[in-house]
């Protein structure tokens, strides 16, 4: 099920050194990250690499392909679906909808709510909204027990629905928080583990009842 198999998203590949040409404000880290990353923005990820920091654990091959990473990720999950048991066209539609979703998320640090470190090599706390779906999981149709389990049990089921909610959902404002390395010398950078902030936004494309069953795997 692609449910279960979406924490490949939370480990993305970093190494590797390069030289900084431009420093970044922790806002203007997060923000370019999560354009790369959620709405395939190939321009935010080539700021990220001109602004790369001497000793970070990132190269530039990796940071050029953040805005291929979610469509490498689905390709490779629709791939491993076993004996076409979800038709290609409905596995196309979930995945085309999951990538719209995650495109108008607009991510984005809120201003004037960073919390930076003074130590020389130190880190910046960084408050950021973003637009997700709404699930209703406390009434209706979700809120069946047998709707619950079916959405478990049956892979055609569970895409489909994921795939026409998406496209009718409302949105809703969260508020997370992530951290980014650097100074404001060295200029500041997301690592490997900024992603994991994201984790709320990433899950937001399944009902409740998929993703507590993915976070239990």
């Amino acid at each position: 099920m692609l449910a279960y198999r979406l924490p490949l998203l939370l480990c993305l590949p970093f190494a590797a050194q390069a030289t900084a040409s431009e420093k970044l404000s922790p806002e203007q880290a997060f923000d370019l990250y999560a354009q790369a990353l959620l709405e395939g923005d190939a321009r935010a990820a080539e700021a990220l690499t001109r602004a790369l920091p001497a000793d970070a654990l990132w190269n530039a091959t990796a940071l050029l392909r953040l805005p291929r990473l979610l469509q490498d990720t689905h390709e490779q999950v629709f791939d491993q679906w076993e004996d076409d048991v979800v038709p290609a066209v409905l596995a196309k539609a979930v995945v085309t909808q999951i990538g719209r979703t995650y495109a108008s998320s607009h991510c984005r640090a809120v201003p004037g709510q960073t919390i930076a470190e003074a130590a020389p090599a130190g880190q910046a706390q960084v408050t950021f909204t973003c637009q997700v779906p709404v699930w209703n999981t406390g009434s209706g149709l979700l809120a069946d027990p047998a709707i619950q389990q079916k959405l478990q049990d049956d892979e055609v089921f569970a895409a489909y629905l994921i795939a026409s909610e998406l496209r009718m959902a409302e949105q809703q404002t969260i508020t997370g928080t992530a951290l980014l390395e650097g100074s404001a010398g060295t200029g500041y950078f997301p690592d490997g583990d900024t992603i994991r902030f994201l984790a709320p936004v990433l899950l937001s494309i399944f009902p409740e009842t998929l993703a507590d069953t993915l976070l239990e795997k």
